[in-house]
């Protein structure tokens, strides 16, 4: 018998959006520009403060998947007193979104931190139609042959049909692809900031010629794909209406070289550290010229497989000798053997190593070995002889022998002379 009640009647001001204005229309990625109407339709003055928020929403309730857009501080105009309003006049961030249609929530006291008799008037919903710029990839031109590693002449016409500017930051890129799309497989082979179009108007377009490097990718039947808005190949910085009209893709055949290490020569047995002369000829064996810049290596190894090897020369030419089919140049090159082992080798030359420049129709026969035999250089040395006065007088002949040793590992052919000298210090001065 400890605890008595009584029934009580709770009241509170009631918020109420009681309108709301909206363009019909909204650029996606841009400010919107709209308004809202909250009456406070009690006699109870509203003294929280809160805020009131505005969501983009595929319908009119809202949830979890809506997108904010705005919010509004109203705590500059409370208290609120009954029977009275106020209007909220602003823009709000169209975010990056799929155009098409939706509805802007107007939803006031969003945190509940006004208690209120209803709260389920709380949320006026308008329609609205996202829009968005339409880049297009309306034309393009390039040749229908080329060579790996030529230069060839293209261009590419970019279209806005979509019905607002487009404001963003885009790339245009080119690849060269086995088929008419881009992907992860793809070589790249332009990338352009399209800042200097942008803003690019509803109908407008821009035309870019360029000259590109055919890559290296051998011959065969390919494709240079053309896209606009495309920073990779999966990547757009511009939110479209239609982001499959992006690519246009020309077919074209490309044509190789082949470049063969035809003939190498070097002498068949050397001293470590010794600067030897070698040389070697370059011929393109293919149909077509060879255009690209590539370089030549001249390599010492254990075996005849290029790959790990120690380099006497490279690169040997850095220079675009733009060799024609069936033509050749010959190459004489002085290197130094390094500090190794005694013993069999081999000299390796190799065209077009490194980053492999020239693609070709055959990259197997692009080096040539021959041996060669690595000595080490003899060692002479003097032992100390005999004497036979030890003190001799001026003028006096005396006797004298000593004796050489080669202990290096490789036997002294040359003809040299041996020398005494008196000195009166056991060191030769000079």
């Amino acid at each position: 018998n400890n605890v008595s009640s009584s029934a009580i009647v709770l009241t509170g001001p009631n918020l109420t959006l009681t309108q709301a204005s909206v363009a019909t229309n909204a650029v996606v990625l841009s400010n919107h520009v709209v308004s809202w109407t909250v009456l406070n339709d009690s006699l109870l003055p509203a003294g929280a403060d809160w805020y009131d928020f505005v969501f983009l929403s595929k319908d009119t309730t809202f949830g979890t998947g809506d997108v904010y857009c705005g919010s509004e501080d109203i705590g500059a105009r409370t208290p609120l007193t009954g029977g009275l309003s106020y209007t909220v006049d602003r823009s709000v961030w169209i975010p990056d979104t799929i155009p098409g249609e939706y509805y802007l929530l107007f939803i006031t006291d969003f945190n509940h931190l006004q208690g209120e008799s209803n709260e389920s008037d709380n949320l006026l919903a308008l329609p609205l139609t996202v829009i968005a710029p339409d880049l297009v990839l309306s034309d393009a031109t390039a040749p229908a042959w080329g060579i790996n590693g030529q230069d060839v002449n293209v261009s590419w016409t970019v279209t806005n049909l979509g019905q607002v500017a487009a404001e963003a930051n885009w790339y245009d890129t080119v690849w060269l692809s086995s088929d008419q799309t881009v992907d992860e497989t793809d070589t790249r082979i332009v990338r352009l900031g399209a800042a200097g179009q942008s803003p690019l108007q509803s109908g407008a377009s821009y035309t870019i010629d360029r000259s590109v490097r055919i890559p290296a990718v051998g011959a065969g039947d390919f494709y240079l794909v053309f896209a606009t808005d495309r920073f990779d190949f999966d990547t757009s910085m511009q939110r479209e209406t239609i982001e499959t009209n992006n690519v246009m893709a020309l077919s074209i055949r490309i044509e190789a070289p082949d470049l063969e290490v035809s003939a190498a020569t070097g002498p068949g047995s050397v001293f470590v550290s010794e600067a030897i002369d070698v040389s070697y000829t370059v011929t393109n064996v293919g149909n077509v010229s060879a255009p690209a810049r590539w370089t030549d290596g001249i390599y010492l190894s254990q075996d005849q497989v290029l790959g790990g090897d120690t380099s006497l020369a490279w690169p040997v030419i850095d220079l675009n000798p733009r060799l024609g089919a069936g033509e050749s140049y010959d190459r004489i090159v002085s290197v130094i053997i390094p500090n190794v082992s005694p013993g069999p080798w081999y000299l390796l030359f190799a065209a077009d190593v490194g980053t492999g420049a020239q693609g070709e129709t055959n990259e197997t026969n692009n080096f040539r070995s021959i041996p060669i035999e690595v000595r080490v250089e003899p060692d002479l040395v003097i032992s100390v002889g005999s004497v036979a006065v030890s003190s001799p007088s001026i003028g006096q002949s005396v006797d004298v022998s000593w004796t050489v040793t080669n202990q290096g590992a490789s036997p002294a052919p040359a003809d040299w002379t041996d020398s005494v000298y008196l000195s009166s210090t056991p060191n030769l001065t000079g």
